[in-house]
This record gives C-alpha cells, sequence and structure tokens, in this order.
C-alpha cells in the first residue's frame, strides 16, 4: 500500500463528514475545550464508534489492507487501522485542528499498522 493512496481518500470530503466535524466542533466549544480536549473528542468519537474490523476476502479468507474514503468507514461504522485514522485526520482538520492529528506508520518485520497520533506541543 503506498502513501498515495491514504492521501486521496483523505482528499474526499462529503457533506456528511463536514456536518460530523462541523458538530464535534460544536460539542467541544459547547463544553469549552481547547485543542487538546477537542482533539481528545475527535479520537474518542473515532475509537468508540468505529468498529476495529480487519479487511478480510470473503472469498480467500485473507486479509487485504486497503483505505476506506471517511464516508465509508462512518457509514458502516467499523474499519481498521487505516481508516479509523483517516477518518479521525479528515474530522480533526475541518474541525479546526489541520496539525493535531496525523496518521503513523509502524512496522514490525512484516506487520504493518496504521494510527492516530497527535501533537504533544498544545
Amino acid at each position: 500500500m503506498n502513501l498515495w493512496q491514504y492521501q486521496t481518500c483523505a482528499r474526499v470530503i462529503t457533506p456528511e463528514i463536514v456536518t460530523l466535524a462541523g458538530e464535534l466542533l460544536r460539542l467541544g466549544q459547547e463544553q469549552g475545550y481547547g485543542d487538546y480536549d477537542r482533539v481528545c473528542n475527535v479520537l474518542a468519537f473515532t475509537q468508540q464508534c468505529i468498529t476495529y474490523t480487519q479487511d478480510l476476502c470473503l472469498k480467500t479468507n485473507r486479509i487485504l489492507d486497503h483505505p476506506k474514503y471517511p464516508l465509508e468507514t462512518l457509514v458502516e461504522g467499523r474499519g481498521d487501522c487505516e481508516d479509523q485514522a483517516i477518518l479521525a485526520a479528515v474530522a480533526a482538520r475541518l474541525s479546526g485542528l489541520a496539525n493535531r492529528v496525523r496518521a503513523r506508520w509502524l512496522t514490525f518485520s512484516n506487520f504493518h499498522h496504521l494510527l492516530r497520533s497527535t501533537d504533544t506541543a498544545m
């Protein structure tokens, strides 16, 4: 999987994703949250509302690795690490937290994992 595919998915913004980001922003503002708490709110949403599932090919029963668009992840309510990371990064960016949530690769021998991380200088 190359980075271009993930960046392409993260660039597709739909009205539903804009609405989600707006609601997360509104909730944070109502609570008087600063940037740190607003980032935590975005990450908590994706962690609690999106069930972790691997990309599994039903024919071969093998794990595939392909990113979903943020809307796909939101509508299906499930996704693997990169799907959750893409949704969180896009929601954060649209909520005015452009540089606060990043997707980062971890690689251990043949295992790859995309995780969400935050800018700790908040």
